[in-house]
């Protein structure tokens, strides 16, 4: 989600004027720090337990005391605490997730870091934020509380296709944001083709399971995948997944 605050402040302003400017800058670095995690997150899955997962935070003195009893739990993306408790973890917060070589970090104890993550996010409006955006395929939990009534029940929830057919102003959001992701994903595969793939031939994967013994991945390979995808949910999620 690359759209700077400003615009996305004025065509919010276009769909009503009632928003508060404040509440709408935190709406909007929710809505970038969950895309960037999402992305982060599918990235740590692809490699597994091979890496540790640690917390950290913007180190400044502007941390809130419970985000900094967070900073530098260390522990394995398979592990609860990375489902419940990947930032953000509260409106405007700044922390973030990186790898790490196993060795070169002791592990959090489990118990520890359960307690902490607890802490931070035990306030009524802030457990809210007990949620991982990757893992879930979601943009914002259930209980927001900016959602409008019924937003919570949306049978697109979890399925990354979002309400972008529905009515609802409030749903043209829901719409800006399954654009942007989408947007996101073709570029990551297109900058991933001009990377890897030849102008002519192709890329040979092989393998025992395919028929010839390799999978030949050219440049019109992936046009044709995009072109003939079933629908454009599956489209959007195999791209953000990849």
């Amino acid at each position: 989600m690359n759209t700077p605050f400003e615009v996305f402040r004025r065509d919010v302003e276009a769909i009503g004027s009632r928003y508060n400017t404040n509440c709408l800058y935190a709406e909007y670095n929710h809505a970038v720090h969950i895309l960037q995690m999402a992305v982060k997150w599918h990235d740590f899955v692809a490699d597994g337990d091979r890496y540790n997962l640690q917390y950290r935070t913007a180190g400044d003195e502007r941390v809130r005391s419970e985000h900094a009893a967070l900073d530098n739990i260390t522990r394995p993306p398979s592990d609860p605490f990375c489902h419940d408790y990947l930032p953000p973890n509260g409106w405007n917060c700044r922390c973030d997730v990186d790898q790490v070589l196993r060795d070169d970090y002791p592990m959090s104890d489990p118990e520890m870091a359960k307690t902490a993550g607890e802490a931070c996010t035990e306030a009524p409006k802030a457990s809210m934020f007990r949620y991982n955006a990757g893992r879930d395929i979601t943009l914002f939990p259930a209980k927001h509380p900016c959602l409008p009534k019924g937003c919570g029940d949306c049978q697109q929830s979890g399925k990354m296709l979002l309400a972008r057919d529905r009515p609802l102003d409030q749903c043209r959001v829901c719409a800006e944001l399954f654009n942007q992701c989408r947007k996101e994903g073709e570029k990551r595969l297109n900058e991933w083709r001009d990377n890897y793939l030849p102008q002519h031939g192709g890329m040979p994967i092989r393998g025992d399971n395919f028929r010839t013994g390799f999978l030949l991945i050219t440049r019109q390979t992936i046009k044709e995948a995009k072109a003939n995808s079933l629908n454009t949910l599956n489209r959007d999620t195999q791209l953000i997944a990849n």
